[in-house]
């Protein structure tokens, strides 16, 4: 499982990359034969001007031929990045849960 960490606008210290590794380590402990990758992109939109502009953008790509895009502004980058990865968890856990239903297995069972 690779997580490619990269940032427009901000610079990504050790304590963000922390926060992130931190944040998705129960993620990946859920769904790590799913995943393929994560991508985490961080961005100051404004700058130092202010406001609610910390977006933090996570893709999840996945065995399943999904690729799963979710993303969060707010005032502070750790309230993204918590934010985001809760979001990122339930979008996994219902395209997951849809490739192991009864009705996705028996789809594929016919093909």
């Amino acid at each position: 499982m690779r997580i490619d960490i990269r940032g427009h606008n901000i610079t990504i210290t050790d304590g963000l990359r922390i926060h992130i590794e931190q944040r998705l380590a129960p993620v990946l402990r859920h769904y790590d034969r799913y995943l393929e990758r994560i991508e985490v992109r961080l961005d100051d939109v404004n700058g130092p001007k202010g406001g609610d502009d910390m977006t933090c953008k996570l893709v999840a790509y996945t065995r399943l031929g999904v690729v799963v895009n979710v993303s969060e502004t707010r005032t502070d980058m750790y309230a993204a990045i918590d934010v985001a990865t809760d979001l990122l968890d339930r979008a996994i856990q219902k395209h997951v849960g849809r490739a192991r239903s009864p009705a996705a297995s028996q789809r594929h069972s016919n093909l």
